[in-house]
């Protein structure tokens, strides 16, 4: 707890100085002046200047690449004028380099650029969302956060204390889609003002009209706090064209959309702008069709809540895998159902379902062995990681993995059987060889750029 406070009294003192980088651009390396070991991207405005402040927004990545996320926000730190940094040292591992690293760079720019200190956003995707809304959660000092792919570290959950805006970016066959449906729910039960935006998409970063649409929800909050000068002209236009927005999904009977966007409205202006919105909510609630296709939609989600806990209870028992068949063919199965489902679904909503609940058993297979890979543990790995190989098993570069983790653990005969599905998949690497030596198998360095492919082909 002592880093938190430290950051706390970081966000309410430090001041800035009036060094800047070229506006209009972005930098895609900047080495930290107060620690030399860290590095961030930075993105300042085209009008620019240091003789204002700026509101500010941090963005981190799982893997801690700075740039990941600095394209998608570019256009809309632009248009509203936002200055970007995206850390190049947090990324998923011990919560202690994380704080670190958010609490180094927060002083870095803080002291550097002319920031709004009632205006610091932070963003991030998967890991790095966890770490935007503990930050959030634990200091109450950053305005909003855009959680992409993920929502709250379960250690540091929201509470009726924080005031931040929260702004949820999820793909519609994310993993965890329904963590940040339920997010977005529980902490409008404590006052907080939130929307979830959904799209066409799985666990990446999202794109550039959705981190817009999460900005711009971020800039209605700050106007409604008195906090922006874009004022009534933004308000008013944004208000007609989300409410056209909920209009037009209604014609296209996406009614639970509606009836999410109308609500999310409803939270964000005040008591007198709401009356149109408190009206549309009102008929929508009425319809015969909102409330059938509410109660699919609802229980497609129960559906899916229940295979996230058959998935946590079979974990239980994941170290039997190696030794008990009846164990492995047990995650066989629900692999194999959970296809069946995927590919039969009736409905769009349905078919989504089925792979956010495989990509789900992934993410907690590989993430569990993450940890034991890391430590060079082999054998705790494997079991994990078997069942982890059912999601995409003729995938090149998942069993290229296999293969390694397999001679690291002095298993040659299925180091081989895993080889050869990686050659017959055209495994290759990022310099384009694809030859596979013992001394490559043996080499765990080349787990840096592996588990990033691999994350990508389960999830």
């Amino acid at each position: 707890m002592s880093r938190f406070f430290i950051l706390t009294l970081l966000l309410s003192f430090a001041q800035p100085n009036l060094l800047s980088q070229s506006p209009g651009e972005v930098s895609p390396y900047l080495v930290c002046d107060i620690n030399k070991e860290h590095a961030y991207a930075l993105y300042l405005p085209s009008g620019y200047t240091p003789d204002k402040e700026w509101p500010a927004l941090f963005l981190y990545s799982a893997g801690g690449n700075g740039m990941a996320g600095m394209e998608k926000f570019r256009p809309a730190a632009e248009k509203y004028g936002y200055i970007l940094v995206g850390s190049h040292n947090y990324r998923n591992g011990p919560v202690d380099k994380g704080f670190e690293a958010a609490r180094i760079l927060l002083e870095e720019i803080t002291k550097k650029y002319p920031v709004n200190m009632e205006r610091i956003y932070t963003g991030g995707m998967s890991g790095g969302a966890r770490m935007a809304t503990t930050v959030a959660v634990v200091t109450n000092k950053i305005a909003g956060v855009i959680a992409i792919g993920a929502s709250f570290n379960f250690l540091n959950k929201p509470n009726t204390k924080n005031s931040f805006a929260f702004v949820g970016i999820a793909g519609d066959k994310d993993m965890n889609y329904l963590e940040l449906v339920k997010a977005t729910e529980e902490v409008r039960e404590l006052g907080i003002k939130s929307h979830l935006i959904a799209y066409d998409g799985k666990h990446r970063w999202c794109e550039e009209p959705q981190a817009t649409e999460a900005i711009q929800w971020l800039e209605l909050h700050a106007i409604q706090k008195g906090l922006s000068k874009n004022k009534n002209d933004f308000s008013s236009t944004f208000m007609i064209e989300q409410l056209e927005r909920g209009k037009q999904l209604e014609k296209e009977l996406r009614f639970t959309e509606a009836h999410s966007l109308y609500q999310s409205l409803k939270l964000f202006y005040g008591p007198e702008e709401v009356k149109e919105i408190d009206l549309r909510i009102t008929v929508l609630e009425k319809e015969k069709a909102f409330k059938k296709q509410n109660r699919i939609y609802s229980s497609i989600l129960e559906k899916e809540s229940k295979r996230e806990r058959d998935i946590r209870t079979g974990f239980n028992n994941i170290d039997m895998v190696m030794r008990s068949d009846s164990v492995y063919r047990w995650w066989q199965t629900q692999t194999t159902q959970w296809r069946k489902e995927q590919k039969n679904a009736k409905t769009l909503a349905a078919r989504n379902s089925a792979t956010r609940s495989l990509g789900f058993m992934g993410l907690f297979a590989f993430s569990t062995a993450s940890p034991h890979i890391s430590t060079g543990k082999w054998t705790e790995a494997l079991p994990y990681l078997k069942v982890a190989a059912l999601i995409n098993p003729e995938n090149a570069d998942l069993n290229y993995f296999m293969a390694k983790i397999y001679a690291l653990n002095k298993d040659q005969r299925l180091s081989k059987k895993h080889q050869k599905k990686a050659t017959n998949a055209s495994f290759k690497r990022e310099d384009g060889s694809s030859e596979i030596t013992q001394e490559r198998l043996m080499n765990v360095k080349e787990f840096d750029w592996l588990r990033w492919r691999v994350i990508n082909a389960l999830f």
